[in-house]
């Protein structure tokens, strides 16, 4: 069952990497609608990726979502940090297959392999950005189970869309430390790089935290904040 989930994380990496750096590349075009088609390709490309693999893997995507699942204790209680290092692994190596498929698209340049908007080189506001824009997408995969609920993938997707309308112009919107790591690996450079992963892993390990204790009405019930689900109550 691991190499199932593995696949799956490569395989929707690999095509949120390439569908979302595509949207990217376009917006850059004239009459392409700059912002609008960069977040709004991203967020849907997203959505649908998670939505073909969440049934198998739970459609991280991500190596700040699998890391705040894991945080938050919500990966296979008995190989978590096999699970998390390998869901990584998987990650990387899908976004680094689609970055060389990006290398391939015309009038691409070599940040688009990264599937941001342009980089910032500003250390305050790329760590305020992208660690607020990757709290929230974290908050969301916690907080819509994406395997039992329809609509989960399309609520990560938005607030994809939301993060990137933002924080695009200012960071880029990168939030997904695979999306700076593959393309390094083909050469390409970004000044900050180490900044983007840190501010990343930030809010991730802030949302699987914040998560638990006012979010998850699981574990609000269990410490007997909660006496009636949120469907008695209302």
């Amino acid at each position: 069952r691991m190499w199932r989930m593995l696949l799956a994380e490569f395989l929707g990496t690999l095509l949120f990497q390439f569908l979302g750096s595509a949207a990217f590349v376009h917006s850059n075009m004239e009459d392409m609608g700059g912002l609008l088609t960069a977040a709004l390709g991203n967020g849907l490309a997203y959505a649908v990726c998670v939505y073909c693999t969440s049934s198998v893997s739970g459609g991280h995507l991500n190596p700040a979502v699998t890391t705040g699942m894991y945080v938050a204790k919500k990966l296979d209680p008995k190989r978590g940090f096999e699970q998390w290092l390998s869901f990584i692994f998987a990650q990387i190596a899908g976004c680094w297959v689609g970055s060389v498929l990006v290398l391939g698209l015309p009038d691409h340049s070599e940040w688009y392999t990264v599937g941001s908007m342009h980089f910032s080189e500003q250390l305050g506001k790329i760590f305020v950005w992208e660690a607020i824009g990757t709290f929230v997408l974290v908050v969301t995969a916690l907080t819509v189970p994406v395997y039992t609920n329809a609509i989960g993938p399309l609520a990560i997707g938005l607030a994809l869309t939301t993060i990137v309308f933002a924080a695009g112009p200012y960071s880029g919107a990168v939030v997904n430390p695979a999306r700076i790591i593959a393309p390094m690996l083909l050469g390409q450079v970004c000044n900050h790089w180490l900044m983007y992963i840190f501010a990343a892993t930030v809010g991730a390990v802030l949302a699987a935290i914040v998560f638990p204790k006012f979010l998850d009405m699981e574990e609000v019930a269990m410490e007997g904040e909660v006496e009636e689900s949120p469907a008695e109550v209302y």
